[in-house]
């Protein structure tokens, strides 16, 4: 009934079509109309469109900008002496008001993965450290305690050999809300 009357009076009965009679190819007699749903149940009516977009852009833009977002810091190849071996180190931190998993009940419904460190390398080998590595979820801002921003960040770290002259490794951490940040860093 509420729909009949918003119908007759905000839309002038345009968000129904009567019934008619069509004779159908294949079906026969039939009758066709009802709600028209593209503009009123799937999107809202053109003349209430601007208003619905006022409403709910700067919200959804403010929740991208309060979304979780990785970045890479602390990014370095130590050589360890004159043995080829280098130590790999970065820290990988959410710099945003939300953490990677953005609910607990994701992580508890298994709907969410962590966030993980993959490791690429060219001309050169792994020593320690998997090459894929799950970092865990890192917290947002938002979740930060007394313990200062510690808390989002997270480091990974391995050693690897350079077996050629042109070796580096290729950084890749990746979380489904928080994006995805890459880092080649050479082994010199």
């Amino acid at each position: 009934a509420e729909r009949f009357r918003f119908n007759d009076e905000e839309l002038g009965g345009a968000g129904f079509a009567p019934w008619t009679a069509f004779d159908h190819p294949q079906l026969g007699k039939v009758e066709i109309g009802g709600w028209r749903t593209r503009f009123t149940t799937q999107n809202p009516p053109v003349q209430f469109l601007k208003g619905e977009l006022e409403l709910y852009v700067p919200w959804l833009l403010w929740l991208a900008e309060v979304g979780p977002r990785l970045e890479m810091e602390e990014v370095a190849a130590t050589a360890l002496g004159n043995t080829g071996l280098y130590r790999v180190r970065a820290v990988v931190r959410n710099v945003g008001y939300l953490p990677t998993n953005i609910t607990q009940r994701a992580v508890e419904a298994r709907l969410i993965e962590p966030v993980y460190a993959t490791i690429e390398l060219k001309d050169a080998e792994p020593v320690s450290g998997a090459r894929r590595a799950s970092l865990g979820h890192l917290p947002g801002l938002r979740d930060v305690g007394g313990q200062g921003p510690g808390e989002t960040r997270r480091s990974i770290e391995y050693v690897v050999r350079r077996t050629g002259q042109r070796g580096a490794v290729v950084l890749t951490v990746a979380s489904e809300k928080g994006g995805v940040v890459r880092r080649e860093i050479p082994l010199r």
